[in-house]
């Protein structure tokens, strides 16, 4: 029988205080819930969001109102993944179902499940949010605040690396010692999805089959990281 119950609750009123304290919970019950494969990335969002609240206390946004209103949007795509996975429901043309495909990969290491649950998050979902919510905004002059969360993105990759170890000897080496060949690659592999995906959020304005060759995208990108990770096991 497929459970029926949220593993993520609503975003319904919540605010960036609010994702982060649930990406917090989360973090406690991931594994009890039987999506550990998640708990890294979701260990990595509440790292970045924690540095975006923090931004907005302190005045890093011209709009932190529209800042705040985009985090709640963006994070509901996670969520309403992590609530399908739990159920059984996720499609397998969605790139979040090749999460449940690199969980079944013995001694991958960890930094990819990172990059898939990214490659999902940014190169599917955040052309699609960011279409979402500039409609519900009726203007994207706000997308100038929401382009220098990358530069948080980038502080917060120094702290997310340092937060794990990777079960591989050698992988955690190169992690401790060797941080170009290790945190670079994967930090700017992500910047450049972000750049993608705002073009492909200009795509999308007025034209919605352009969804099918995000998907298409998403999924071969997702598909080339799970060869990598049976490389590397």
């Amino acid at each position: 029988m497929k459970n029926t119950s949220r593993i993520a609750r609503s975003t319904h009123s919540m605010t960036t205080s609010d994702v982060l304290s649930e990406l917090l919970r989360l973090n406690t019950v991931l594994g009890s819930q039987t999506l550990p494969h998640f708990a890294l990335f979701n260990h990595s969002y509440a790292i970045v969001t924690k540095r975006i609240l923090r931004a907005m206390e302190e005045g890093y946004f011209k709009e932190p109102q529209l800042i705040d209103a985009f985090v709640v949007t963006f994070v509901g795509y996670y969520f309403d993944a992590l609530n399908e996975t739990s159920h059984g429901t996720l499609r397998s043309t969605s790139p979040w179902s090749k999460m449940n495909e690199y969980s079944c990969i013995a001694s991958a290491p960890l930094f990819l499940s990172l990059l898939i649950g990214a490659n999902a998050h940014i190169n599917h979902d955040l052309p699609i949010a960011l279409k979402e919510f500039v409609n519900k905004n009726s203007d994207d002059h706000s997308l100038t605040d929401l382009a220098k969360i990358s530069k948080i993105l980038m502080q917060s990759g120094i702290e997310i690396t340092a937060s794990f170890d990777e079960p591989n000897k050698f992988y955690d080496f190169l992690k401790r010692h060797l941080r170009f060949m290790y945190y670079r690659p994967a930090m700017y592999t992500i910047l450049w999805w972000r750049v993608v995906a705002w073009k492909d959020y200009r795509r999308l304005q007025g034209n919605d089959q352009a969804i099918l060759r995000i998907s298409k995208r998403s999924n071969k990108i997702a598909r080339r990281l799970l060869r990598v990770a049976h490389m590397l096991s």
